[in-house]
């Protein structure tokens, strides 16, 4: 077993060959294993190192005694893992002399292939003399994804083809100890097969023969490995089961398809729990390997879809960069069509623009639902991405721009709730239908979506009322006094609102076009510039050009650009914070965590959600208040402590699947983090990032900042799988590095905007541009 564990040659002494005779093993001079019916005169005589591969051994020839045979499969085993880890004599460092001066390598690829051809021949000759309770007595066929049986059958042949990967064989022994010494000699084929010397290229040999070699190879080696877990599914005592990590451990590094990995994994942790012998390094070292090889249900979903059994039936395994790209392709085209998405919404107001990028979510949501290869999913998710960084900026941006200043906290936090509401519905709908047999298990979600899509579309369409402002800022007085109305607001309200949106016009034109100091040779006239400067609002509105400015560059004007660059920092911040890598990869980060089945993994993603939705109607209601400014700083201050804590229990290798309160407080800190996040983040950076922008920039540079959101998302989407893959605690010491900074920034440079009016918060920042 320690030299399976550090990759060594064996401590047992091959050479002491008076001692393997005391065992009972029939041993040449030559160290060569004999069956017991070979003649004691012919013990010492050199036996060919190239032995005919079709020798038969007498099927009469039985050994009595079942320990011996054992013993003969220590010496064999021991043979193999020498020759294994000796190689061909060739060290890295001999690359290092002159060539003059590197040694003469003394193992020949010819002399390697004789020695594996000879313990090739030991082992089939050992395993071809095994009396019948070596035998198995039954196999039942069960099903990988649920291991329920099937039916029996018999024992299969060792070819390359291993049948249908979705089930297995339990098989049966009468004898335990039989069960692990078969084990063990099924782990001695794998090793002999993954270490097969080629032979010389000098040999005649088309690529169609070696290719079909290789495959033939790589066919047997699954089946050993399957056999492998098929004895330890059949139940073995606890005293032999320390016996089997060994063998499960190298069956794990054979398999390619998820289900035959997650056995393994299963059955190494009913080690551990079942007898306290540690298996969890054997598990990581495997997890190590594999891995180097609204309308936001979106996001409760494709986190629990693509590691669903049935789509990767559909697509096949991939790596975890590929699973990065396939989650993450939605947020590039969504940071793409937000930058525009705002200049959409000024030229065909937000109503119409909310309801295009609803449609074309829904449409995207189709194609993904109806795909038939990896790459239509992707153009779907792409699609669908251009939908949503449509709809999603402008959706804040109209809900913000008609709300009263006393109400515009829990009506602009309207749609975070939304969200929440989408995870939780994508969530349990991939819960429910998790264990669907084909590939509507996971088609079925994304039609839902879509479904759900084309009606909010219709909707938007049909029954939201354009913005009175945006109105106004058209010209359209007769309409936006109608908007005014339909929304109940006052005469009094409606005349405040807009003088106060004609003083900061004002104010801007300030900023533009400043008084020049009294008595100056430029300004004779201080009055003449104040009625000049009043002159060029009034003119400005009458004719319109408010839009006609209201470019993607206005955002940066020296009078709004301080204010741009922090909302796209809040919003960029926001998801560095790693809230959707928790919520995309929810069911990964609670397998690590402890959940060791897929079902396990789904329900715990599917209660984050639900913590999620439940803290957000605080938020909401009380969203006016609490400060936005202490809102952020103090939930950052929660949010980095969390990830801290999960990031310090993993690398101080605290965190173990079946004993310790480790993972129960990782999982804890998980949904505490939710919760802290969508109570405060979740709410306040949406906003803030709104109510700080003039009209006239409002809904580009609120656009803007939600394409620094979506282009954050990409980067935290795409790295989150690769991090946990290479490091448990790297993703976590990254998003809570963020959250420390963005607490830093704040504290300087966020000013509060709670309770003032679009037009109040306005004057604040002209105020702060006047004094410096």
């Amino acid at each position: 077993m320690e030299t399976v564990i550090n990759e060594t040659q064996t401590r047992l002494d091959l050479s002491d060959l008076v001692i393997w005779r005391n065992f009972g093993l029939n041993i040449s001079a030559h160290g060569h294993l004999l069956p017991p019916s070979v003649s004691s005169t012919i013990v010492n005589t050199p036996i060919s190192s190239s032995p005919n591969p079709h020798t038969s051994v007498p099927t009469h020839c039985t050994w009595l005694e079942e320990d011996t045979l054992s013993n003969g499969l220590i010496w064999i085993m021991g043979k193999i893992i020498n020759f294994i880890t000796s190689g061909d004599g060739i060290y890295p460092g001999d690359y290092e002399s002159p060539p003059g001066q590197r040694p003469c390598f003394g193992t020949t690829q010819e002399d390697l292939l004789e020695r594996w051809k000879r313990l090739e021949f030991e082992l089939s000759a050992w395993y071809d003399t095994l009396p019948d309770s070596f035998t198995p007595c039954g196999r039942t066929q069960l099903c990988l994804s649920n291991l329920e049986p099937t039916h029996h059958r018999g024992n299969p042949t060792p070819t390359g083809n291993v049948g249908d990967v979705g089930t297995i064989d339990a098989i049966i022994f009468t004898i335990p100890m039989c069960a692990v010494t078969i084990q063990t000699y099924h782990m001695g084929r794998v090793l002999l097969l993954s270490n097969m010397p080629q032979e010389s290229t000098a040999i005649r040999s088309t690529v169609t023969a070696r290719l079909r070699h290789y495959r033939q190879i790589a066919g047997l080696v699954v089946y050993h490995a399957r056999e492998i877990c098929g004895i330890s599914l059949a139940g073995l005592p606890d005293a032999i089961l320390s016996h089997t990590m060994q063998p499960l451990f190298v069956a794990g590094q054979c398999f390619e398809k998820d289900e035959e990995r997650r056995l393994v994994v299963d059955l190494l942790r009913r080690v551990e729990n079942d007898t306290g012998w540690a298996t969890e390094y054997r598990v990581k070292e495997l997890q190590k390997q594999w891995a180097d090889g609204g309308l936001r249900m979106d996001t409760g979903i494709i986190g629990s879809v693509v590691v669903m059994d049935q789509f990767k039936q559909k697509f096949g395994s991939f790596s975890s960069i590929v699973h990065g790209l396939v989650v993450s392709s939605i947020l590039i085209p969504a940071a793409f069509s937000s930058f525009f998405g705002g200049k959409l919404a000024d030229w065909i107001g937000r109503p119409r623009s909310i309801a295009i990028g609803a449609l074309i979510f829904g449409i995207g949501c189709a194609f993904e639902a109806g795909a038939v290869h990896l790459a239509m999913f992707i153009v779907g998710r792409v699609v669908e991405g251009l939908g949503e960084g449509l709809y999603l900026g402008t959706l804040v941006v109209y809900i913000c721009e008609i709300s009263p200043p006393s109400q515009r906290g829990p009506l602009t936090t309207g749609p975070q709730l939304l969200v929440t509401m989408g995870l939780v519905v994508g969530f349990f709908t991939c819960y429910g239908c998790e264990k669907m047999p084909s590939s509507m298990a996971w088609r079925t979600p994304f039609t839902v979506l879509a479904c759900i899509s084309i009606v909010f579309s219709l909707a938007a369409f049909l029954w939201l009322i354009d913005s009175p402002r945006w109105l106004t800022l058209h010209n359209r007085v007769d309409d936006a006094t109608r908007a005014w109305e339909y929304l109940q607001v006052s005469e009094a309200d409606r005349g405040e609102l807009l003088e106060e949106e004609e003083e900061v016009d004002v104010n801007e034109e300030a900023l533009t076009h400043p008084l020049a100091p009294t008595g100056s040779v430029l300004a004779p006239n201080t009055l003449d510039q104040v009625v000049s400067r009043h002159s060029r609002v009034s003119t400005r509105r009458t004719k319109g050009k408010g839009m006609e400015e209201a470019s993607l560059f206005d955002a940066f004007k020296p009078d709004v650009r301080s204010r741009t660059l922090l909302g796209l920092f809040l919003m960029g911040m926001q998801q560095m914070a790693g809230i959707d890598g928790v919520l995309y990869y929810a069911p990964m980060l609670f397998e690590q965590a402890g959940m060791t089945s897929s079902q396990a993994s789904f329900l715990a993603s599917g209660v984050s959600g639900l913590v999620i939705f439940v803290v957000t109607i605080p938020g909401l209601i009380y969203a006016d208040s609490w400060s936005r400014r202490a809102n952020v700083i103090l939930g950052g201050l929660g949010l980095t402590i969390t990830m801290f804590v999960i990031g310090s229990l993993y690398a101080a290798d605290a965190v173990h699947h079946s004993t310790g309160a480790g993972r129960w407080v990782v999982i804890v800190a998980i949904y505490l983090f939710a919760a802290i996040y969508s109570v405060s983040w979740g709410v306040s950076c949406k906003v803030y990032a709104a109510e700080i922008q003039p009209q006239r920039t409002r809904a580009s540079a609120t656009c803007l900042a939600h394409g620094s959101n979506w282009v954050s998302n990409f980067f935290v989407a795409l790295i989150t799988p690769v991090l946990l893959a290479k490091s448990s605690c790297a993703a976590y010491f990254l998003f809570g590095g963020c959250t420390a900074l963005t607490i830093v920034v704040c504290g300087f440079y966020m000013p509060e905007t709670k309770g003032r009016s679009l037009e109040e918060v306005e004057r604040c920042f002209v105020r702060g541009k006047e004094d410096s």
